[in-house]
């Protein structure tokens, strides 16, 4: 995958990333979860960015494995942080309901559906 080639279609996905969080300020219920919404749009951006890098790096090594081994780390990263984030987020702010987990886990499917497809393409390459 060429360089521009991703940043357009990531610019495309924060896009709609942006547009689902603004669309969570016009609703009720979830508006009062803005600000983590656009948190999460942040870091599972910069999550994405930093998996091409890496991956670019990965990909083009002469040892193939390690284009193998940063796919396994980057799950459980990714897996991690997530638990991590939601679990702060709880016992910091302390939420009245758990509709804080929608926009969070609609972000996360997004930045992930993208992450898998820009890696898959990556692992193609020769």
């Amino acid at each position: 995958m060429e360089n521009q080639t991703f940043y357009k279609q990531f610019a495309i996905v924060n896009g709609i990333a942006g547009m689902m969080v603004l669309g969570i300020y016009f609703i009720p219920k979830l508006s009062q979860h803005l600000v983590l919404g656009i948190f999460t749009m942040i870091f599972f951006a910069l999550f994405v960015l930093a998996s091409f890098i890496l991956g670019k790096k990965s990909a083009a090594s002469e040892n193939k494995n390690d284009f193998t081994r940063l796919i396994i780390s980057l799950i459980f990263a990714k897996f991690g942080l997530c638990i991590l984030a939601v679990v702060a987020f709880d016992k910091i702010m302390v939420p009245t309901d758990n509709l804080y987990l929608i926009p969070f886990f609609a972000l996360y499917l997004l930045y992930s559906f993208f992450e898998f497809k820009v890696l898959s393409l990556l692992g193609y390459q020769k």
